[in-house]
């Protein structure tokens, strides 16, 4: 199997977030986060979460166009859950253990059930990352990370 996609020369936002340094214009950030919004706005009319959206999974070409990849997590958010099929349990569907650590919502974390409040959260992540430079969660290893999403605990920057 073979998948092509558009040539996007800029790379991934992560890229760009690093090359950058933090100090992306903040122009540019509405330009993207709009796009991605748009993309959000998408998938959640089709009834779809993608559940592990980072940096990495955000592809930007020439003209800084943003395209959403990696839905190998994507699900369907209000699928029915009948236990009796044999598409797999409940769990393997909605309530799967997904996405990138920094990045994840605290009902991920806590093992509840997911709706589209894991995208919109990462969402948020996203944002915050564009526009300091960082996660807004960020440990020594993921329990120090889960810990701090679960209490709320966002590594804001210091005051310069």
């Amino acid at each position: 199997m073979y998948f092509v996609f558009e040539c996007c020369n800029k790379g991934s936002l992560d890229e760009l977030i690093r090359e950058a340094k933090g100090d992306i214009p903040h122009q540019l950030i509405k330009i993207i986060f709009a796009q991605f919004v748009n993309s959000l706005e998408y998938l959640q009319g089709h009834g779809m979460m993608h559940r592990d959206l980072k940096p990495q999974n955000m592809m930007l070409d020439d003209n800084y166009n943003m395209k959403l990849i990696d839905f190998g997590d994507a699900r369907k958010v209000f699928e029915e859950l009948d236990d009796d099929d044999d598409d797999g349990p409940p769990a393997e569907r909605r309530d799967t253990f997904v996405g990138t650590v920094n990045y994840q919502s605290p009902e991920v974390i806590k093992g509840e059930t997911q709706g589209y409040g894991v995208d919109i959260w990462a969402a948020g992540c996203i944002l915050f990352k564009l526009f300091v430079g960082k996660v807004p969660f960020k440990g020594t290893n993921p329990m120090v990370v889960y810990k701090d999403i679960k209490e709320r605990k966002i590594g804001w920057p210091e005051e310069s």
